[in-house]
């Protein structure tokens, strides 16, 4: 007596890859930028902007995008870099943006091609020259 359900060769190649394609499919839909970001120690001139790239999956290196825009639509880039996530440092990511306004608030955000953008940063507002009147201020 024959069974209804065959095995044949295609069909096993089917099943046998299936756990592949559902584990690199799990690891696209785990976000990325899941700690957030934040910047800090502000200069007259720059910043420090700061990831780190989470989940299952990732590469000992993994190139990073950041952005620094002074407006919300990001249509004004003020500077824009690219960034080496390394597993020996837990894929945090550190940018330095340069040469910017003092006392102006930017929007900043991180990206890969292949992940969602991570979510725009809260306002980072750069520290005003010493002996300078701050521009919100006045």
């Amino acid at each position: 007596m024959r069974s209804s359900f065959t095995l044949d060769r295609r069909r096993l190649l089917v099943l046998a890859a299936a756990p592949a394609f559902v584990r690199q499919a799990r690891a696209a839909d785990e976000p990325r930028f899941a700690l957030g970001v934040a910047s800090g120690q502000p200069q007259p001139d720059r910043l420090v902007l700061w990831t780190r790239l989470t989940g299952a999956g990732l590469a000992g290196a993994v190139d990073v995008q950041w952005e620094l825009a002074e407006d919300e639509a990001f249509t004004r880039i003020a500077a824009r870099g690219r960034e080496t996530a390394e597993a020996a440092w837990a894929h945090s990511v550190h940018a330095e943006p340069a040469g910017l306004q003092p006392g102006r608030w930017y929007r900043y955000r991180f990206e890969r091609p292949e992940d969602p953008a991570s979510a725009v940063g809260v306002q980072a507002r750069f520290a005003v020259e010493a002996g300078r009147p701050d521009p919100q201020r006045t």
